[in-house]
């Protein structure tokens, strides 16, 4: 019952039959997604006012992605990233962002600890306090990325 993949008289290039086995990424297809080489299942259709890069969120006004950022990151890296300013809107800041190694393929399982600095993270750290202090601005800003203070702050 499966359509056939590609140029192949079947679903995949590992099918032995209805009941028998799959490729890795059959069944993702099969459920009309596209899983890329990065593991990120790519949705083959995107509702109206969803972002058109396919990463779940909704589309900023009148523009068919929820930033600039996802597309780029989707072609660069195989997988949706986001800019500061929509990881604020849809999270309120709060999801590990794209570039933590702990949302990279790494195991999990191995805890990390890192100290980055630079205008990306002066920039969100500015966003985040504007909410509150609107005429207030960072000048300095260290971001650390700790996989165990992670998981005692968000319970994860």
């Amino acid at each position: 019952g499966r359509a056939s993949f590609r140029h192949y008289n079947t679903c995949c290039t590992h099918c032995s039959g209805a009941e028998g086995s799959h490729s890795r990424d059959c069944n993702a297809r099969s459920a009309g997604l596209d899983e890329d080489s990065s593991g990120w299942v790519r949705p083959i259709s995107v509702p109206e006012g969803m972002c058109q890069g396919g990463c779940g969120r909704k589309s900023f006004g009148d523009f068919k992605t929820c930033c600039k950022s996802c597309p780029f990151l989707i072609e660069k890296y195989g997988r949706p990233g986001h800019d500061c300013t929509c990881d604020i809107e849809h999270n309120e800041g709060l999801m590990p962002p794209w570039y933590w190694r702990v949302m990279s393929r790494e195991s999990k399982a191995t805890p990390f600890h890192e100290e980055v600095e630079g205008h990306y993270v002066q920039s969100l750290g500015t966003k985040l306090i504007q909410q509150t202090l609107e005429t207030r601005r960072v000048v300095k800003c260290l971001r650390v990325e700790d996989s165990v203070l992670w998981a005692g702050q968000t319970g994860q």
